[in-house]
C-alpha cells in the first residue's frame, strides 16, 4: 500500500502548486540553520511539497554559504534571497514577494518545528471545510538553548487549553495573536489588500502589525487554534534575538510606538470609528511589557534620558487615546496585577470606577489591608463602622505608583482590625469594601463552543484539498520515506513525543509524576505526625541563603540559641557548604535545604527568618508541592538599604522589616513612598549582626589594637556576570573578565605604584574582597603579588572590616558596617552614570553618596589615590565631618540589635 502522501506528491507533480509557504528572514543565524532547516527536513508533512523562501538579511556571518548549501541540496523546495540589511520585516517582504503557495508562514531561522507541526496545521485546514479560520497558528513553546529544558509558559498559551477550535475575535477578544512564526496567513488576502510588514516599525511589533491588519481586512477575524502544532521557540543562551535585544534598541520607544501602535489604532479607529476590543488587547499585550519593565530591578529601560522618557510618554498619551479604560482594567494576558492597570488608566484615562479593595488577612493576623487609588489631589475621606460612627486607622500611607520617572497615581492604604468592618467615604460618596480581583485569564476561556466550528476529521481526503484550496505544486520529484499517521491527538497528550528533538538540543518534557505526587502527599502527612510536630511545631526557621551563613540570619540564629533557649529555632543551610561543619561545631541545630526534614519544619514554623529575600530564603520549600507554610516572613536584611529595591520587595509578603537608620526607615514607611510597606511592618532596630561587629571593635579599643589593612571590596556588575555566562568556554569567560572596565578599573588601583609605596611606608597589607564567583577567575596573573585574595576559608568580611585603617568600596552597603564601627572609607565610582542605570539590579535611592557617604567619592583611579594619601597624612585619624556624618546616621549603635529584633517578632504575636 503506497504512503498516504504518494498521491498528493503525483498531484503535485502534475497540478503545480503545494499547500505551505515558508518564507524566513536570515540574519547571523549561521549556527543555529542547520537545525531549523532539519526540523522542516523531517516533517511528517512531505517536504517535497513545501515553499521555503529564505532571505538573507545582509549577514556578516557564514549564513548565506549555510542556506546555499541547503539550497542546492533542495533546489525545488528551497529558494535563496539576498539584499542589504533592513530588519525582519524588510526581508520578510521580498519572501512574500516570491512566495507561490496559498498558506504563508515566517518561521524565524533560530527556532525549531516538532516533526508533527505542518501536518497538524494541514490538518486543521483540510477539516476547515468552509474556510471559517482566516487564519491558524499553532503552539509556541519556549525551549532554553543552554539547558534545553521546554516551557509551555508563554503569557498566552491559555488559548490552547480548550483543545482545536476557531475563535472569533469579535466575540473573544482576549484572543489575540502576535507572531509571525506561529500564524499562517492566505496568501491571497495578503495580495488582494496590499498588506505587507511595515518596514519602519522595529525591532519589535513587525509580527503583530501584520497579524491584526491582516484579520481586520477579512469579513470575520477569526484564528484557528491548532494545540498540537508545536512550534519551538529558541531562547538563546547570549540573549541576542531581537525579542530578548530589542530593549536596548531606541526605535523601541519610538518608531515602534509611531507606526506600530499608533498608527494601527488610528486607522483600525478611522475605518471602524473606534478600534475593536481584540486590537486594543493585541497593543496592550506588548506596551504592558514596558511597564513591567519599568518595574524591574534591572532592565535598559532604566537607561532612558529625562527627554527619552517625556517623548515616550507622550507617544503613550496618544495611543491610549483610541484604548478603553475597561479595555486596560479588564487585561491581564501579561502579568501586570490590578494596582499597574488602574495606575496606567488613571495617568491616562483621567479617572476609573470608584474601588475600595480589601486583602483577607492572613491566619496569623486579625488585621485587613484596605486602599483605594487617585489621581490629582487627595479625597476627603472617612471613615465608618456599621453603626456609622467614624473610624481611624491604626496606620495609614500614601504609596506613589511611578513610571518612567512620573507618578502616574496614589495609592492610600490603609490598616483597620477585621472585626470592625470599616466603609469608606470618599468626597461623600459611600463606598462598599471588596475583594481585589485576581487574574482574569479564567474569565477569557469559553464557557459554551457549541457555535465553534465542529472539525469533521472523516472528509474524504481529495475533498478536503479541495476545500482548503490545495493545489500542487510542479516540479516536485521527490519521494516521501515516511508515513503519516491519521490520528489526530488532543492537547495533553503524549502521542507525539518529540524524540526526534533530541538532536536539537531539546529535551523531551518529562511527564507529570504521580509517583512524585504520592510522595508529597505522604510528607505533608508526615508533617502532621505528633511526633514531627512536637519536634517542630511553632519553629523558627532562620536561614541566610541556602549556600552560605555569616550574614544576619547566623547572628540571629546564634543570639536565640545563647539568650532565648525557650524558643524552637533551627537553622537551614545546604550539607555541603563550607560553612555547615563550622556551624555543626558550634551547636547549631542544622536542617538540610532541599531536604524533607525541611518540608517538615517549615510546614510547621511559626516565622521564616531570612537575611535575604529570594525565593530559596523567602519560601525555602516548593509552594507548588507543598504551599510553603503558613509561617511569616522576617527579612532580616542583607545590608542597610540605600537605594531603590520596591521593585524586588513589592510583591513579597514582608510581616516584619528590620532597618537600621532612620533615612533608611523613612524612605520605607514615609507617606508618598515607593515601597508597599508601612510603619505596621517596619521596625528601626539595627542589624543583628552589627551586635559582634560593636563588641569586636570595642575589644580592639580597649586593646588599643591599630587596624593594619587596606580593604578592597568592589561591588561585583551583573553586566558583566552575565557576559561572563554567555562565554562558551573557560578561556572565553576569563577574557571577558579581563576586558570588562570593570576589572580593568580594579586593577588600575591595586596595581598602582602609588599604593604599593604607600603599603611599604605603612607596613599595611591589601586585601581584595570580591564575589565568590569572581575570585575563581583571578589567578595567576590576573592580580599583584601584593595583593591578598578574598573570600577565603575562616575568614569573613567582618574580620577584615574590623582590621580595616581604610575600606575601599563603590556601592557596597558594607560601607556602614564600616561606619557603624568608625572605620574610615573611600568610594571608588568610576561608572556611577550607568551603573543604577541599567548595569546592576537596583535603581537610585535616598542615599546620596556626596551627601550622605561615610568618605570622599572619586571617579578616576587619580582622585582615588589621592583621596587615600590624604587619608594617610592624617594618620589615618579620618575627617572629623565624616566621623560626624556616621554618628549621625544610626538609630542605635550598640550590641542591643538581636534583642531589639526578637522583641519586634515578638510583636507580632499580638497582631
Amino acid at each position: 500500500m503506497l504512503p498516504r502522501w504518494a498521491g498528493l506528491l503525483e498531484a503535485a507533480r502534475v497540478r503545480g502548486q503545494g499547500l505551505f509557504s515558508i518564507v524566513s528572514a536570515v540574519y547571523n543565524a549561521e549556527e543555529y540553520l542547520d537545525a531549523f532547516l532539519e526540523s522542516l527536513e523531517q516533517q511528517r508533512y512531505p517536504f517535497a511539497l513545501l515553499d521555503i523562501v529564505l532571505v538573507d538579511d545582509g549577514s556578516t556571518d557564514g549564513s548565506l554559504d549555510r542556506i546555499g548549501a541547503w539550497q542546492r541540496k533542495y533546489p525545488d523546495q528551497i529558494r535563496v534571497l539576498t539584499g542589504a540589511n533592513g530588519g525582519p520585516g524588510a526581508a520578510r517582504n521580498r519572501g512574500l514577494d516570491f512566495s507561490r503557495n496559498p498558506w504563508i508562514t515566517f518561521c524565524d531561522p533560530d527556532d525549531v518545528l516538532d516533526p508533527g507541526y505542518l501536518e497538524r496545521v494541514a490538518g486543521f485546514i483540510r477539516r476547515d471545510r468552509s474556510g471559517k479560520a482566516a487564519a491558524v497558528t499553532g503552539r509556541l513553546i519556549q525551549f532554553f538553548e543552554d539547558t534545553g529544558d521546554v516551557r509551555d509558559t508563554h503569557a498566552l498559551a491559555w488559548k490552547f487549553s480548550s483543545g482545536e477550535r476557531i475563535v472569533d475575535l469579535d466575540r473573544e477578544p482576549h484572543y489575540v495573536h502576535l507572531s509571525a512564526g506561529t500564524v499562517f496567513l492566505r496568501k491571497a488576502v495578503l495580495d488582494s489588500a496590499g498588506l505587507r510588514f511595515d518596514e519602519r516599525i522595529r525591532p519589535t511589533f513587525e509580527d503583530a502589525h501584520l497579524v491584526v491588519r491582516y484579520l481586520g481586512s477579512c469579513p470575520r477575524p477569526t484564528i484557528g487554534l491548532v494545540p498540537d502544532a508545536r512550534y519551538y521557540y529558541r531562547q538563546r543562551a547570549a540573549g541576542t534575538s531581537l525579542a530578548q535585544s530589542g530593549w536596548v534598541s531606541g526605535h523601541r520607544y519610538t518608531s515602534v510606538l509611531e507606526h506600530g501602535y499608533l498608527a494601527l489604532l488610528q486607522a483600525l479607529a478611522d475605518d471602524n470609528g473606534s478600534a475593536p476590543r481584540w486590537a486594543q488587547n493585541t497593543v496592550l499585550y506588548d506596551i504592558m511589557w514596558y511597564f513591567l519593565a519599568d518595574r524591574a530591578v534591572r532592565h535598559p529601560v532604566a537607561a532612558l534620558s529625562d527627554t527619552q522618557r517625556r517623548d515616550f510618554l507622550q507617544w503613550l498619551e496618544d495611543i491610549f487615546s483610541f484604548i478603553d479604560t475597561e479595555a486596560i482594567l479588564d487585561f491581564a494576558l501579561v502579568p501586570v496585577n490590578i494596582d499597574i492597570r488602574t495606575a496606567v488608566a488613571l495617568r491616562f484615562k483621567g479617572s476609573v470606577p470608584a474601588a475600595w479593595h480589601v486583602d483577607a488577612p492572613s491566619p496569623q493576623s486579625a488585621v485587613c489591608r484596605y486602599a483605594y487609588f487617585y489621581r490629582g489631589q487627595p479625597p476627603i475621606e472617612r471613615y465608618l463602622d456599621p453603626a456609622e460612627s467614624p473610624l481611624a486607622p491604626a496606620t495609614s500611607k500614601r504609596i506613589a505608583h511611578e513610571f518612567f520617572g512620573e507618578v502616574f497615581a496614589w495609592q492610600r492604604v490603609v490598616h483597620f482590625p477585621a472585626a470592625e468592618e470599616p466603609r469608606c467615604e470618599l468626597d461623600g460618596r459611600m463606598l462598599e469594601p471588596r475583594s481585589r480581583p485576581g487574574p482574569p485569564q479564567a474569565r477569557y476561556l469559553p464557557k459554551d463552543t457549541s457555535a465553534d466550528l465542529r472539525l469533521d476529521t472523516g472528509l474524504p481526503e481529495r475533498a478536503a484539498l479541495r476545500a482548503a484550496r490545495f493545489i500542487p505544486a510542479a516540479g516536485l520529484r521527490r519521494r516521501v520515506q515516511s508515513r503519516v499517521r491519521r490520528t489526530f491527538h488532543p492537547v495533553g497528550t503524549a502521542a507525539d513525543s518529540t524524540p526526534d528533538l533530541a538532536r536539537f538540543g531539546i529535551k523531551a518534557p518529562a511527564p507529570p509524576g504521580a509517583a512524585q505526587a504520592a510522595e508529597d502527599e505522604q510528607l505533608k502527612l508526615r508533617a502532621a505526625d505528633p511526633d514531627v510536630r512536637a519536634r517542630y511545631q511553632d519553629a523558627w526557621l532562620v536561614m541566610d541563603r541556602p549556600d552560605h551563613g555569616f550574614d544576619n540570619g547566623e547572628h540571629f540564629y546564634r543570639y536565640l540559641a545563647r539568650n532565648q533557649p525557650g524558643i524552637n529555632a533551627w537553622f537551614v543551610l545546604k550539607s555541603d557548604s563550607p560553612d555547615w561543619s563550622r556551624l555543626q561545631d558550634e551547636g547549631f541545630r542544622l536542617v538540610p535545604w532541599g531536604s524533607d526534614e525541611l518540608v517538615l519544619l517549615a510546614l510547621n514554623a511559626k516565622y521564616r527568618i531570612s537575611s535575604d529575600a529570594a525565593l530559596p530564603s523567602y519560601f525555602p520549600i516548593d509552594r507548588k508541592r507543598f504551599g510553603g507554610g503558613a509561617g511569616r516572613f522576617v527579612f532580616l536584611q542583607h545590608g542597610v538599604i540605600w537605594n531603590d529595591l520596591s521593585r524586588w520587595l513589592n510583591d513579597k509578603c514582608i510581616d516584619r522589616f528590620i532597618t537600621s537608620t532612620p533615612a533608611e526607615y523613612a524612605s520605607l514607611t514615609e507617606d508618598g513612598s515607593v515601597y508597599t510597606v508601612t510603619e505596621r511592618e517596619v521596625r528601626l532596630t539595627g542589624l543583628a549582626r552589627f551586635d559582634s561587629l560593636h563588641e569586636r571593635a570595642e575589644q580592639q579599643r580597649l586593646q588599643e589594637t591599630a587596624p593594619t589593612t587596606i580593604t578592597v571590596m568592589p561591588t561585583w556588575r551583573m553586566n558583566v556576570a552575565e557576559d561572563m555566562a554567555r562565554a562558551a568556554t573557560p578561556s572565553e569567560r576569563r577574557a571577558v573578565l579581563l576586558d570588562s572596565e570593570f576589572y580593568r578599573q580594579w586593577t588600575a588601583f591595586i596595581s598602582d605604584p602609588r599604593l604599593l609605596a604607600l603599603l611599604r611606608r605603612t607596613g599595611f597589607r591589601l586585601a581584595f574582597f570580591v564575589h565568590p564567583s569572581l575570585a575563581a577567575e583571578l589567578t595567576g596573573d590576573a592580580l599583584p603579588e601584593h595583593v591578598e585574595l578574598y573570600p577565603r576559608p575562616g575568614v569573613s568580611l567582618h574580620d577584615l572590616v574590623l582590621e580595616s585603617a581604610a575600606f575601599v568600596t563603590d556601592y557596597s552597603s558594607t560601607a556602614f558596617d564600616a561606619a557603624y564601627i568608625d572605620r574610615n572609607v573611600l568610594y571608588f565610582q568610576f561608572d556611577a552614570a550607568t551603573f543604577l542605570r541599567g548595569d546592576h539590579p537596583a535603581r537610585p535611592g535616598y542615599f546620596d553618596y556626596q551627601r550622605d557617604g561615610f568618605g570622599p567619592v572619586a571617579g578616576s583611579v587619580d582622585e582615588l589615590l589621592a583621596n587615600l594619601e590624604a587619608l594617610e597624612r592624617t594618620g589615618f585619624s579620618g575627617n572629623p565631618a565624616y566621623a560626624e556624618r556616621a554618628a549621625g546616621t544610626f538609630a542605635h549603635r550598640d550590641a542591643g540589635n538581636c534583642a531589639r529584633i526578637f522583641e519586634s517578632v515578638l510583636e507580632l504575636e499580638k497582631d
